[in-house]
């Protein structure tokens, strides 16, 4: 239970993302669920667009056997099993058309018993946002994450995406976007640059310590608040200055 719990909560400091739990019509599995589609700029110009969609599920009183994600009745075979009751999307699917992202989606989940637990949302983005054009790049130094940016046609918010790394068997740092969270950036009245203090800024949790591997992004939110349009990606360790090139964490 404190797993699923703790899964709830990194859906992050925004509230733009699709969320819920649904009880199923037997009370021994209860499933959470988290969306939101995540577009990518690429090419000089970040005219090149692809979108693809994040799913993520917790599950609790009940152990999972098996869980899929279906759009419009057709299973996404890229939902896998992170540990006993998470699953999530661990490589987006991408798309070149928004559209492909839009319908309306099931997350089922069956444990050892037999007992079904679902979720469903439907997601209608009707516009992308446009470039994500720095003014100032991401950089770290003294404690601090700074960006600044242009103004993102179609963009609301802007916060920063902040991954915590989890070291496999063999002590390598992987990062996950479920260890993923999204905080708005400081100064808010300022809407195209940001200040981000990771050791502070993240409610002070205990494992935001010299040391500490975390992956990092700017990112622009659209109205709709389905939609997250995420800068490029760079790895930090807390308490050394500078920050690293992180191609593939989709």
């Amino acid at each position: 239970m404190l797993k699923y719990v703790k899964m709830i909560l990194l859906v992050g400091a925004l509230s733009a993302v699709v969320s819920g739990c649904i009880d199923s019509k037997d009370p021994d599995l209860q499933i959470s669920t988290i969306a939101y589609v995540v577009q990518k700029n690429e090419g000089t110009d970040q005219q090149m667009k692809t979108f693809g969609t994040y799913v993520a599920m917790g599950a609790a009183y009940g152990t999972v056997a098996q869980a899929q994600v279906t759009r419009e009745g057709m299973p996404l075979f890229y939902f896998s099993k992170l540990d006993e009751n998470f699953y999530e999307t661990r490589r987006l699917e991408i798309h070149p058309d928004l559209s492909n992202c839009n319908g309306k989606y099931l997350v089922e989940a069956q444990d050892e018993e037999g007992h079904v637990a679902q979720n469903s949302f439907t997601f209608d983005i009707k516009e992308s946002m446009g470039a994500l054009n720095m003014k100032e790049p991401l950089k770290y130094e003294s404690g601090r994450i700074t960006a600044q940016w242009e103004e993102v046609e179609n963009a609301d918010l802007y916060a920063i995406l902040v991954g915590r790394a989890v070291k496999d068997n063999s002590g390598v740092a992987k990062f996950y976007r479920i260890n993923s969270q999204y905080y708005n950036w400081e100064p808010s009245p300022v809407k195209t640059s940001g200040i981000f203090n990771p050791s502070t800024g993240m409610g002070g949790n205990s494992y935001i310590i010299d040391g500490t591997e975390l992956i990092v992004a700017v990112v622009a939110v659209s109205k709709s608040r389905n939609l997250y349009l995420e800068g490029d990606y760079y790895k930090i360790v807390v308490g050394t200055d500078g920050v690293t090139p992180v191609r593939g964490f989709n």
